[in-house]
């Protein structure tokens, strides 16, 4: 009788184990924030890279198309895209077309399109400018744009400035190259988060503001014997 007493004492005096399950909800509840903020980023990642690179197909297909085009066909006319025989403007269009559904904003977004001929691998023009492109047009010597502006501003405080790449930046890129003309096209794009959770745009800014370009030879451009009027 006293040992079994004993015994029930020493069995009641022993803590209590917590049971499996309860635990793993515990565990669950505190992990489960940071995967939920995790798997967010990379869903926000996602579309930020699908974004990217539509924006840069854009690019691509333009400057491959109308790398047979000729920058000396200009259209003062102010046609939208149906219409339009602008040189500049048809390529810039077709940036549009390809990056559809996404569309431009154009008080923050831009196309901007040179054409640049090379000589004994030296840069000898960059159209559009004078006396190609006399005036009335209304684009940055030697920087065509579609909404924007270049030359003497400031991107970080004019969401309209959308310098293009420097005479310098193309002469680094084409290094040696031969006698050939090139054609630059730029796009300037905001991507706006599509969840824009505050985890997420406490590190990253929203819009995040995309810079991509893409140069292709472009022949009507290509310097020759007798200077090109």
């Amino acid at each position: 009788m006293i040992r079994a007493s004993i015994s029930r004492i020493r069995h009641r005096g022993k803590p209590s184990q917590p049971a499996p399950k309860a635990q793993s909800f515990v565990e669950f509840a505190i992990f489960l924030p940071i995967f939920l903020m995790i798997f967010s980023g990379l869903v926000e990642l996602g579309f930020f890279l699908n974004q990217y690179l539509n924006i840069l197909d854009g690019a691509r297909e333009a400057a491959r198309y109308y790398s047979d085009g000729d920058p000396k066909k200009r259209d003062l006319t102010g046609a939208d895209c149906s219409t339009t025989l602008d040189f500049y403007k048809q390529a810039a269009c077709l940036v549009a077309k390809t990056i559809y559904p996404v569309r431009f904003d154009a008080g923050k977004d831009d196309v901007v399109i040179s054409v640049i001929g090379v000589a004994n691998h030296t840069r000898t023009y960059r159209w559009p400018s004078p006396p190609n492109d006399p005036a009335p047009y209304p684009e940055t010597n030697g920087e065509w744009h579609l909404f924007g502006r270049g030359g003497a501003c400031d991107p970080d405080t004019d969401d309209t400035c959308h310098p293009a790449l420097t005479n310098a930046e193309i002469d680094a890129k084409l290094g040696s190259a031969p006698n050939t003309g090139i054609i630059v096209v730029e796009v300037f794009y905001n991507y706006h988060q599509v969840l824009s959770l505050p985890w997420i745009t406490l590190f990253l800014k929203d819009p995040v503001k995309m810079h991509v370009y893409a140069i292709m030879p472009i022949s009507a451009a290509e310097p020759t014997a007798t200077p090109i009027p």
